[in-house]
């Protein structure tokens, strides 16, 4: 799946990132436990749907991703939600 209505909104107007960047970078919206699954993200951090930010390593290859979920999990501890997985 391509950016849902949401995350491209997101990251177009309130991050300021332009249409370009955005494909050339990866940026997609999971909807799929499974998908994160494959990825290496634990069963509580499959959250979906939610952002898969591809992360770069200094050769521009694809070195792991993280996950900003619509609905993250909390942290118990600070009783804060955890944004990034």
């Amino acid at each position: 799946m391509d950016l849902c209505a949401n995350h491209r909104h997101m990251l177009l107007e309130d991050s300021g990132i332009p249409e370009g960047i955005l494909v050339e970078r990866g940026y997609r919206t999971v909807t799929q436990k499974a998908e994160l699954a494959e990825l290496g993200f634990s069963r509580p951090q499959q959250r979906v749907p939610g952002l898969l930010i591809p992360v770069h390593d200094v050769h521009g290859e694809v070195s792991l991703y993280q996950l900003r979920p619509d609905d993250p999990r909390t942290d118990r501890k600070r009783g804060k939600p955890i944004k990034y997985e």
